[in-house]
């Protein structure tokens, strides 16, 4: 069930939205179309490819499908995908001008097979267990017909 300041789900035409957040403002509704940029060399993208956040004034929301641009609403069943405020304002803090940020994948993951190819323990592998603060990591290696937990830099590390 739609509640006033949901937020609607509607699907564009590939590569429309732009087009279609434009006509939804033109009929002076709220929308959110969230862009990123992968890197610095990439051109700007949606962070939804052929998606856009519509916060309707009123529960009538028939005007979305014959805007231009939409293709339809995103539906559980028979009822509109309604977003609660809160999930938009999220991705919204991710915002650094004007553009979502992403978090960075870890480099490693819990019980990683990894080989330390610099320090003190160069040439032995372990699993990586968990990052710890600025840049050093916990690693379990094989030693001494044991398991011993070591901390290292992670440009220690490499994957094995």
């Amino acid at each position: 069930m739609i509640e006033v300041g949901d937020w609607i789900v509607a699907r564009t035409r590939p590569g429309r939205e732009a087009y279609a957040a434009e006509n939804v403002h033109r009929q002076g509704q709220e929308h959110y179309l969230p862009w990123y940029r992968p890197d610095e060399r990439s051109a700007v993208r949606p962070l939804f490819p052929s998606y856009l956040f519509i916060r309707p004034v009123d529960c009538d929301i028939t005007w979305i499908k014959s805007t231009y641009g939409v293709v339809n609403i995103v539906t559980f069943g028979s009822e509109p995908a309604a977003l609660r405020d809160g999930i938009v304002c999220q991705i919204r803090k991710m915002e650094q001008n004007g553009f979502v940020v992403l978090p960075e994948k870890p480099k490693y993951v819990e019980g990683q097979h990894v080989r330390l190819w610099r320090g003190t323990f160069a040439g032995r592998s372990g699993i990586y267990s968990h990052p710890l603060t600025h840049g050093r990591r916990v690693v379990y290696l094989n030693f001494l017909g044991g398991q011993a937990t070591v901390i290292v830099d992670e440009e220690e590390l490499e994957a094995a």
